[in-house]
């Protein structure tokens, strides 16, 4: 398997995905010099999310560039804005609109340019397994893959039941290929008690799921071809993790 780490200190994981600074999805590997390809930080269902995938692609030269799929936010004022929103994001206007956004941004890379890669969020159009899989029989799947963070998927209520959400998610996705790598995380409480945000596997005393069974379950249904990625913190704890729980490194 190859490892790759994700661009993201510690400080910089807020409640409800990876955020911070773009940069390259590097391998963990001492002496290995391919990136995995490189995350943007850009939603693409923002307005200006196509064209800095488009910048990024040919700024850097890598071989992928990795971003969110984004929400639908409401034009409409008042005080159920929040909640109009999320219907349209989580309803088949949210993933029309992201098609759209996927195919706009495929014709605008060249040929020889970046992959375009997305990474599910539970805030996002590709919030869960049901819509991850609608994506990838679409076609706009044949030209872009998924990465994986099993972790990212759950919400707070899914807490309780975690081990059957990421065994059916892992078993879904971990081997399809349409799924350029698996990223393992955990999850601890978000700022002030409210929603997840991601830690490091090592950090275990922060984590709301036990990190060698997630390890274990990633070890289990990932497809052979399928590329790892962990954060870029407690590396070293974190690949001896892998090596005792999991496929190793």
């Amino acid at each position: 398997m190859r490892l790759f780490l994700w661009p993201s200190s510690a400080q910089e994981l807020q409640a409800g995905g990876v955020t911070g600074v773009p940069g390259p999805i590097r391998p963990a590997a001492e002496r290995a010099t391919e990136t995995f390809g490189w995350w943007t930080g850009a939603r693409l269902l923002d307005e200006h999310g196509p064209g800095e995938v488009l910048r990024c692609s040919r700024q850097t030269g890598v071989n992928r560039v990795v971003a969110s799929a984004g929400s639908l936010h409401s034009l409409e004022g008042g005080e159920d804005a929040g909640a109009r929103s999320l219907l349209r994001t989580h309803a088949g206007e949210g993933m029309t609109a992201l098609l759209a956004a996927v195919e706009e941004t495929v014709a605008g890379l060249s040929e020889g340019e970046s992959q375009l890669c997305l990474r599910p969020e539970a805030a996002d159009v590709l919030s869960d397994l049901p819509s991850c899989l609608v994506y990838l029989r679409s076609p706009a799947a044949a030209q872009t893959r998924l990465v994986v963070d099993p972790m990212a998927l759950l919400t707070p209520a899914m807490v309780e039941y975690a081990d059957d959400h990421l065994e059916r998610m892992l078993g879904a996705m971990g081997a399809h290929p349409g799924v350029a790598a698996v990223m393992l995380t955990n999850a601890g409480p978000g700022p002030d008690g409210e929603g997840l945000r991601p830690v490091g596997l090592h950090r275990q005393n922060e984590a709301v799921f036990d990190a060698r069974r997630l390890i274990a379950l990633a070890a289990r249904h990932a497809g052979p071809g399928v590329d790892w990625i962990i954060l870029d913190e407690g590396v070293a704890e974190q690949v001896e993790l892998l090596r005792m729980y999991g496929p190793g490194v």
